[in-house]
């Protein structure tokens, strides 16, 4: 009894995740290792010592009654977001609306439109910030340099000196960069009067943060290169 209760109370753990953060999928994934080893470790203590089942039993209880009333909350809102890409599965590829409702889609397609005319093979680089590095996936693009691949990273490292890097800018110049909307990673403001002071960049499109969107809170700026 007591192996089964340690089990069920272990299979509870990957709702955390969702319930306390976004609950990202790969946010959970690495839980996997995680979950095998305290399934060993909790399978060897439960062997070894003798603890009354009914401590495991409130616990269990304790968890359920927390756990609960969450769930059903965190159940409406994926199904929110999840039931036009559920019913997208019967066909072959997404629905050109799809773009439309995530924040991370726009951004990409901003930042394919600012580098329309520029060349595939040489000149597509771009700059991101709040780590938001999935967008160099989204549009085929890479960074300039290493260090200037996570702005946000950067002027952190760097004690947000702002001249430094903005001389680093120009020196490495991306076609594009884009800077998060995001206010809960610090530096924002400061890569914004970078940007103020690099007039050889031009604001092109500017993703607003959107709450009946995918990935709301990504919105960011999107700056061109004057070409």
């Amino acid at each position: 009894k007591r192996i089964i209760l340690f089990c069920l109370r272990l299979t509870q753990r990957p709702l955390w995740d969702p319930l306390l953060k976004f609950g990202f999928p790969y946010h959970i994934a690495p839980m996997r290792a995680g979950l095998c080893s305290l399934y060993c470790i909790g399978i060897r203590v439960l062997r070894q010592h003798k603890i009354h089942f009914s401590l495991y039993a409130l616990t269990l209880l304790l968890s359920l009654f927390l756990l609960l009333p969450r769930f059903v909350e965190a159940g409406k809102f994926f199904y929110f977001v999840s039931k036009n890409n559920l019913s997208a599965f019967m066909g072959r590829e997404w629905p050109k609306e799809a773009g439309e409702r995530s924040n991370y889609l726009l951004l990409a397609r901003a930042i394919e439109k600012a580098l329309e005319g520029s060349s595939k093979e040489t000149k597509r680089t771009l700059c991101v910030s709040g780590y938001m590095q999935a967008l160099f996936v989204l549009t085929n693009t890479r960074a300039p340099a290493p260090d200037l691949a996570n702005l946000t990273e950067t002027i952190i490292l760097n004690d947000f000196d702002v001249a430094a890097l903005r001389q680093r800018l120009r020196s490495c110049a991306p076609d594009v960069i884009m800077i998060t909307a995001r206010t809960d990673f610090p530096g924002r403001d400061s890569l914004l009067e970078v940007m103020a002071g690099l007039s050889e960049y031009e604001l092109f499109e500017e993703i607003p943060v959107d709450s009946t969107k995918d990935y709301s809170l990504f919105g960011g700026s999107v700056f061109r290169r004057r070409f």
